[in-house]
């Protein structure tokens, strides 16, 4: 290791002239798993790799001075943690007591498109930190979200009719279907689709359309509050 920092860079090849050589070419995925027997598995396949330390090289130019925690997988046989010490860098504190980084934090994971390692990586902090922050907030893993984001427009489309005027009616009166434990009546289902959340209060639609559950008809008492309060 120390050969590779001790010596100048030369100007990488591109990555299409050595990847193709590369052993992780043939499964991607062990080189990203954080479990403690896939990076031993990956770093073995990295000690067979003809082009090895050209990897290794190309991690440390791309990583440039990021912190251990917003490096990932294994690359060149080394972990981030390893990478990082290997570069030089200070060891980050892995915390959200920064109130930037909280407040970041708080944001992607209430946005709900990307998961605790993205998110982590992102904000240069440890995925188990962000996945218990996105407990603490109250909040389903990504992937429970997508899932059930599948199901809301999987029922709309079944059970949802469009009517004139750019109205919508819901034509199962009475069904409550049930997602992660909860029971949602159709206006609650449209309302998740088109906020992205689930609804406080009653939902009550402003068009006048008696039954409507077009999502732009649709408010909560979050939106009626902040209506008046406009």
């Amino acid at each position: 290791m120390s050969a590779v920092i001790g010596r100048a860079m030369p100007v990488l090849p591109a990555a299409g002239e050595w990847q193709q050589h590369a052993t992780c070419s043939r499964q991607p995925t062990l080189f990203d798993s954080e479990e403690p027997k896939d990076v031993a598995a990956a770093k073995a396949h990295c000690r067979r790799c003809p082009v090895q330390d050209i990897c290794l090289r190309s991690a440390l130019a791309e990583e440039r001075n990021d912190s251990q925690w917003a490096r990932f997988g294994v690359r060149g046989g080394l972990d981030p943690v390893q990478r990082a010490q290997l570069a030089g860098v200070t060891p980050a504190t892995d915390t959200l007591e920064n109130p930037d980084t909280l407040r970041a934090a708080d944001e992607l994971l209430h946005a709900g498109e990307l998961s605790d390692a993205a998110i982590g990586r992102q904000l240069g902090v440890r995925k188990q930190t962000i996945r218990d922050r996105r407990i603490t907030l109250g909040i389903p893993p990504l992937a429970e979200r997508v899932a059930a984001a599948r199901t809301v427009r999987r029922l709309l489309s079944e059970y949802a009719v469009p009517a004139e005027d750019g109205h919508v009616l819901w034509n199962r009166p009475g069904f409550r279907p049930e997602i992660d434990g909860r029971q949602y009546s159709g206006p609650q289902l449209a309302f998740v689709a088109e906020h992205g959340r689930a609804p406080e209060g009653k939902v009550q639609a402003v068009c006048g359309r008696a039954g409507c559950i077009a999502g732009g008809h649709l408010t909560d008492r979050s939106l009626r509050e902040a209506r008046v309060a406009a």
